[in-house]
C-alpha cells in the first residue's frame, strides 16, 4: 500500500490534470505512478533499466530504455521525476522544466516548491487582481 505522500501527489494530480493529459514518468522503475494512477492512459515511461521497461511496456503507452540525463523529448503536461541513480537531477530537472506545464520531483531542488512530504513541484506564477481591472492577471 502506497504511503501518505505518494496518495496526496495522487489527489494532487487528479486535481489538477485531466484523465488524457500528456504525462512523462522518467525512472519509471517498475511503473508504480502508473499503477497509482491507472485512470490516465497517456503515460510514457523511460528508465535506463531495460528489465523495467519490458515489466512496464503492457501498461504504459510507451516505454523508453534510455538514460535519464541524455533522454531528449518535447513537451508534457506533467513530468514526474524519480531522482535516484541520476548523476546529476538539476540538469534533469532543468530541461523538464522547460517542456511541462507541472514537474513534480521526489527530492529538494532549487526552483521547486515542497508540495508535500517528499515531493516538490514548479513554483506556479502568483495571480493579483489590479486596481481598477476586472479578473487576474500574472505578475
Amino acid at each position: 500500500m502506497p504511503n501518505n505522500d505518494f496518495i496526496k501527489v495522487c489527489d494532487f494530480i487528479r486535481e489538477n490534470f485531466k484523465q488524457n493529459a500528456d504525462i512523462l514518468d522518467i525512472n519509471c522503475g517498475d511503473g508504480g505512478w502508473k499503477k497509482l494512477l491507472p485512470e490516465y492512459t497517456n503515460v510514457d515511461g523511460v528508465d535506463g533499466w531495460e528489465p523495467n521497461c519490458i515489466k512496464c511496456t503492457p501498461t504504459y503507452r510507451r516505454t523508453f530504455h534510455k538514460d535519464a540525463a541524455k533522454f531528449q523529448y518535447d513537451a508534457y503536461d506533467l513530468i514526474i521525476i524519480n531522482t535516484e541513480f541520476i548523476p546529476d537531477p538539476q540538469k534533469v530537472v532543468a530541461y523538464a522544466l522547460e517542456r511541462c506545464k507541472d514537474l513534480i520531483v521526489d527530492a529538494p531542488v532549487k526552483g521547486l516548491e515542497q508540495l508535500d512530504g517528499c515531493f516538490y513541484h514548479k513554483k506556479q506564477p502568483k495571480r493579483r487582481v489590479k486596481k481598477g481591472e476586472k479578473g487576474t492577471k500574472d505578475i
